[in-house]
């Protein structure tokens, strides 16, 4: 058995478990499936959640402990410090704080291996490059500041702090492969001595699933996704209501996600002349979601940042006739996505911000009930060959495992 402190900031899909105080995550499986595995009677897990900007609506008015059934011991929350603030000097007041809380956890607990998420890297780069026992970086895809700190010819201060961060000694960078060129992003940040792991994300692994022709009834179109503007979801609806306005009666949306947009998504449906075709659903179990999936007729995805996301590697274990947008090859984006789904087996949009292209792209698909079963049956034979969430959990505790042997 091994002690480990895993640091992770406070993802919208764990908020519902803090505020009810019972394990029951609603998102981020790459995180809450990891979690998981390590609450087991092979490993000592101490869980601590840190409150940051934009990944949660929920904002802790306090620090506080939360002692789920089923873990060995309580989880920690630290409430985001910097508030609304939208301030350098508060961000850094926060992190000093969080770092400190951090810290004394660290020795009350005395872990054998520490583990941060990207959104802890300053509390991270500090301990990589403080302490003898391992670290490790879990960076989930590459968001633009992520690429900008490394590439920008005229870096800022807090860039050159991301900079320091990023090349402190980590025994081991684990990233998720989900399309956003982490490779380039890796070779570009890391030390070169630092090794790194890119995986890709399991998929849930159903007893059986089929997809056949089904009887005749509305089209039901899925978004399953935050709803911001760099996940598409604008664009979304825009397109839905071109395609509404074309066929009112015959189609089904159902939008999948919170986010910031979503007032305004809520607003421009309510005053269309078709809200009753839309679906708004802000938080969705996990176990809910493959069902939804399964009944879905046609899955759309404008994610800027990559799309080998969660929600689409469960469409394609769904079996989903699926919607993506094309490479963007000056960033390396979804590279990686070319290699996986081909041409046949996923419709590619030339132009993600083309709402028109989307709506012409949709009700095409929805006149041919054929070659959606054909999309359909490709991506099912496409996901036999992806690794399911318990191997890929198995695969990362065991690495975890062996770099905890070997600094004994």
């Amino acid at each position: 058995m091994f002690k480990i402190l895993y640091v992770c900031r406070l993802f919208n899909g764990l908020e519902q478990s803090v505020m009810e105080e019972k394990w029951r995550p609603t998102g981020v499986p790459t995180i809450y499936q990891m979690i998981d595995r390590l609450n087991t009677s092979e490993a000592n897990l101490k869980l601590i959640l840190t409150a940051k900007d934009g990944f949660s609506e929920f904002a802790p008015q306090q620090n506080k402990n939360i002692y789920f059934d089923g873990f060995s011991n309580s989880v920690t929350v630290l409430k985001n410090h910097a508030g609304k603030r939208n301030r350098t000097i508060t961000k850094v007041w926060r992190e000093t704080i969080h770092f400190i809380h951090i810290f004394k956890h660290f020795l009350l607990y005395r872990p054998d291996i520490l583990y941060f998420d990207h959104g802890n890297i300053w509390a991270a780069g500090i301990f990589a490059r403080s302490t003898r026992l391992p670290v490790i970086l879990r960076a989930m895809g590459v968001y633009p500041s992520m690429r900008e700190a490394v590439t920008t010819q005229t870096p800022s201060l807090f860039q050159r702090v991301l900079r320091w961060n990023y090349r402190a000694p980590y025994a081991m960078v684990i990233c998720t492969q989900d399309g956003s060129g982490v490779e380039k992003w890796a070779a570009q940040a890391l030390s070169k001595t630092v090794p790194v792991s890119i995986l890709l994300n399991g998929i849930p692994r159903p007893q059986s699933i089929e997809r056949l022709l089904q009887k005749k009834g509305k089209i039901k179109v899925t978004f399953l996704g935050k709803l911001e503007a760099a996940k598409g979801a604008n664009k979304f609806i825009e397109a839905m209501l071109k395609v509404a306005e074309h066929s009112p009666n015959n189609f089904q949306f159902s939008l999948v996600g919170t986010g910031s947009l979503e007032k305004e998504i809520k607003k421009k449906i309510e005053e269309s002349k078709y809200k009753n075709c839309f679906n708004l659903i802000s938080r969705l179990e996990n176990k809910l979601v493959f069902k939804l999936l399964h009944e879905t007729d046609i899955y759309v995805s404008l994610n800027k940042y990559g799309n080998l996301s969660n929600a689409n590697l469960e469409a394609i274990s769904a079996g989903c006739c699926i919607i993506l947008p094309c490479s963007q090859q000056d960033h390396g984006i979804d590279l990686a996505t070319d290699q996986l789904l081909n041409s046949e087996t996923v419709w590619r949009l030339n132009d993600p911000e083309d709402a028109q292209e989307l709506a012409n792209v949709v009700l095409e698909l929805a006149s041919s009930e054929k070659r959606r079963l054909k999309m359909s049956n490709r991506t099912l034979k496409l996901s036999e060959n992806l690794p399911s969430w318990h191997d890929r959990t198995e695969y990362e505790f065991n690495k975890l495992k062996q770099i905890v042997n070997n600094s004994r």
